[in-house]
């Protein structure tokens, strides 16, 4: 019985392992995977920044990101409504208040 089960498991196992499984480090911790990580040379002192990005011939204002910075030259940056595309919108416990 005790072998059926571990047989079952293997098999289990080998169906549903990937190729390539990506290292648990790079792996968000968080259910939320709506974010773009950005390189960058350096950061505001306030720890965030507000970055549009126009694509070519657009007539529109393009996406908005609000981005948050990390210790190792790079920010974690979420997609936000245009509308809310400034500091004056952002509220976040002492952040922006």
């Amino acid at each position: 019985m005790l072998l059926a089960l571990l047989l079952h498991l293997l098999i289990f196992h080998l169906l549903t392992a990937r190729d390539d499984p990506a290292p648990i480090a790079d792996v968000p911790a968080r259910k939320d995977t709506n974010f773009v990580v950005r390189h960058i040379d350096s950061c505001p002192s306030i720890g965030y920044y507000f970055k549009r990005e126009t694509p070519p011939n657009s007539l529109g204002p393009g996406l908005c990101y609000l981005c948050f910075c990390q210790g190792d030259h790079t920010a974690i940056c979420w997609k936000r409504e245009n509308r809310r595309c400034d500091k004056l919108s952002f509220r976040h416990r002492e952040i922006g208040s």
